[in-house]
């Protein structure tokens, strides 16, 4: 038997000191698992373990030329479970070795866990503010999520009850080769009880941001009430002592968890004398394309609370405009017209007979096209009624139509010699001009068309459910023409696979470097990758800058990505006309599996101008793209291969983008085996998506719709491996 279990039943019997010195000694830390590091889908450019889960990344920290990534690992298996910290450090930023892991799952002599370390942060205490260590040699802390699955007393007196999430700290004298737990530990045992009492809290009181702020000489520490949408923060002078200063939330998007915040001051358009602060909030789910995501606030923080800007808070009433409808009258005053199962069907007060979970809408009455088989739900296949539901005709007076959408994420594909869609639809002369569907929830949100390009047009409304299979319903609320798109939150990354954000501290020339897990919560436990699974994305930059009169985010990848590019590929600088049907590229042979385009669009007269990626010439594609109509740059990977796994995952992810006063639009697009993430223009506007395409999948072209375009420059690069020493595909 292991000490690591035999040093944590019921009762702790031993110094945390001990067990550490004793863990080291009885190889409680996993060994480095070894890799070829070229399975299939196993990414190149972005950190994987080599072996099992890995989830959100923790402690990111630079010290002493090593930046440091902790993440939350399960050492026994590949599905979440047996949370420990695992540890790998990068010279570069780029190339990544893996170490031993760094704090480890403790578990009884039945093999049950009592001690699971979840998300938090590290820092260099440079002035051994907390004794640890020396000044000659400061000691990194970092600050964990204690999670007890079981009740215990632990060897210090401190009684934990079952389920309890409490904040710890351990330390490091060997550059974080080897970790120390502090004796004490909890050093926040519960969410404070004043000046309101959140004690009842304790199970979901977590992920612990802290920093050292000059300017207030103090460290600051953020965490979050995950159900109350709520970020506390507090302050200490010693990392052992902590004092609850403030509260957070909720404000924007609040529809699911708020996990890992984040908080770090930025100078705006690299002015110092000008800078704001960012409140990061990472949501599960609630995210732009379904599941989870990651939101951002600008504020002002004066070291003990933060105020969101207004330009920068968002609530869920509807805009300002001409109301389509709102529902709330009888099936006579509506006067929509329905077909199939759904003639005097629709209409429901949140939620149908038997249908539980519906929220988030506007007034009293919803068009819900759901109806239950008996003893079952809206998830597992039951919901059996079909049909359409068409408004009446209206005319195209504002540039956009907001609406309130939710239900079943089965999208618009008129390919399909069956429809299985279940949609809202936009109609003009009976053809579908811009489409929507749900993310597979029963929490409704606002969604926009960009419906500039059909002003003074006549158009319907169409609720289409052809759907008899899981999530075979659709929900909708408030149709409002207006001036601009309605807008609930300021999202990091509008793809699915962007989560649990975090930036690192102490960067040199107080640059603000960030990375986060590439996966959704969706599908996380299921993606078709082994022996691994969970990957990083690559390091990106972040600035505050300020575009069309708004302070945005800003992010990109990190200047030493640019060390990857291995062959140019394609380059050319002067404008390519392109059409529906273009072959330039794979008329000179263009095929990469790993590579990085840069482009310049100009949509000029097309509805629809991009690239086909990955493709294999029978069927497999994933299109990247700006949609000139809807006013969004897309990644598409409705067929971008295995998708086998989840229900939400082929389908396509939009993010809003204002073209410059010049049309064009520029496009920075990187693909990996097995993601593909887009940033546009400043890098205000970021997607991240995984794909599973077949490794034959290499091919790439162009293309326009609805007419010409052009490319006004254009370069590809083959890009190495980060594992260069292991695999260079």
């Amino acid at each position: 038997m292991s000490y690591c279990r035999l040093l944590t039943k019921k009762h702790i019997k031993t110094s945390l000191i001990t067990f550490a010195v004793i863990s080291a000694i009885n190889g409680c830390y996993v060994k480095t698992v070894q890799s070829h590091y070229q399975e299939n889908y196993r990414p190149q450019l972005q950190f994987s373990p080599a072996k099992y889960w890995m989830n959100d990344p923790n402690g990111l920290v630079f010290y002493n030329g090593e930046y440091h990534m902790f993440y939350q690992y399960n050492p026994n298996g590949n599905s979440w479970g047996d949370m420990s910290w695992g540890h790998a450090v990068s010279h570069d930023k780029i190339h990544w070795e893996t170490l031993p892991i760094a704090l480890t799952v403790k578990k009884d002599e039945e093999d049950e866990a009592t001690e699971m370390f979840f998300s938090g942060s590290a820092v260099v205490d440079a002035r051994n503010t907390s004794g640890f260590g020396t000044k000659d040699n400061p000691p990194m802390v970092a600050m964990y999520t204690s999670n007890y699955p079981q009740a215990i007393t632990l060897y210090n007196g401190k009684k934990i009850l079952a389920g309890m999430q409490a904040q710890s700290i351990a330390y490091s004298l060997d550059k974080g080769r080897t970790w120390i737990q502090y004796a004490n530990n909890p050093v926040i045992e519960k969410p404070p009880a004043f000046p309101i009492n959140y004690e009842s809290e304790y199970k979901n009181f977590r992920d612990p941001k802290m920093f050292w702020s000059g300017k207030y000489n103090k460290w600051i520490m953020v965490a979050v009430l995950a159900k109350q949408h709520k970020a506390l923060f507090y302050e200490s002078h010693d990392l052992v002592n902590w004092h609850f200063m403030s509260e957070f939330g909720p404000m924007n998007a609040a529809n699911g968890l708020w996990e890992c915040p984040d908080l770090f001051e930025l100078p705006i358009d690299g002015h110092l004398a000008h800078k704001k602060w960012v409140l990061i909030i990472n949501i599960n789910p609630g995210g732009p394309a379904g599941g989870s995501g990651s939101q951002y606030f600008i504020g002002d923080f004066d070291g003990t609370r933060f105020v969101a800007d207004k330009e920068s808070q968002y609530d869920n009433t509807p805009p300002f405009g001409n109301l389509i409808e709102n529902f709330e009258g009888s099936y006579d005053s509506i006067a929509w017209t329905a077909t199939g199962d759904f003639p005097g069907q629709y209409l429901a007060y949140g939620n149908q007979t038997g249908q539980q979970g519906v929220k988030n809408y506007q007034g009293n009455k919803i068009l819900n096209t759901y109806t239950a088989v008996p003893g079952s739900d809206s998830a597992n296949g039951s919901d059996t009624p079909t049909g359409t539901i068409t408004s009446p005709s209206f005319t195209i007076q504002k540039k956009y139509i907001d609406f309130m959408i939710g239900g079943g994420n089965h999208a618009h594909n008129p390919a399909q010699s069956v429809s299985t869609e279940t949609s809202i639809n936009l109609l003009i002369h009976n053809k579908v001009v811009r489409s929507s569907t749900g993310t597979n929830t029963e929490t409704m949100s606002w969604r926009s068309w960009n419906v500039a390009a059909f002003l003074g047009k006549r158009a319907q409304i169409q609720v289409i459910d052809q759907n008899t299979g899981s999530w075979g319903h659709i929900l909708l609320d408030h149709i409002i023409q207006s001036d601009a798109p309605k807008i609930t939150a300021n999202w990091s990354d509008f793809g699915s696979d962007f989560y649990a954000a975090s930036s690192w501290n102490n960067v040199p020339n107080d640059k603000r470097l960030w990375v986060g897990w590439m996966s959704n919560w969706s599908y996380a436990g299921n993606i078709p990758t082994s022996p691994w699974r969970g990957t990083q994305t690559f390091i990106r930059e972040l600035e505050l800058q300020k575009i069309n009169g708004r302070i945005r985010l800003t992010q990109v990848p990190v200047h030493a990505f640019n060390q990857l590019r291995r062959q140019m590929l394609f380059h050319h600088q002067r404008a390519i006309m392109i059409n529906s049907d273009d072959t330039l590229l794979s008329n000179h042979q263009i095929k990469a599996k790993v590579f990085e385009i840069q482009a310049t669009l100009n949509p000029a007269g097309a509805d629809n101008i991009g690239f086909k990626i990955r493709t294999n010439g029978q069927g497999q594609i994933t299109r990247v793209g700006y949609d000139a109509l809807a006013g969004t740059v897309y990644i598409d990977r409705t067929h971008s291969g295995d998708s086998s796994f989840s229900t939400t995952f082929a389908t396509r992810h939009n993010a809003p983008v204002t073209l410059e006063k010049d049309g064009k639009l520029n496009l920075r697009i990187i693909v990996d085996t097995s993601s593909v993430s887009v940033f546009a223009d400043k890098g205000e506007v970021v997607l991240t998506d995984q794909i599973f395409p077949d490794p034959s999948s290499t091919g790439m072209d162009m293309f326009s719709e609805g007419g010409s375009a052009s490319i006004e420059g254009l370069t590809i690069w083959k890009l190495n491996s980060i594992w260069t020493k292991k695999s260079n595909p």
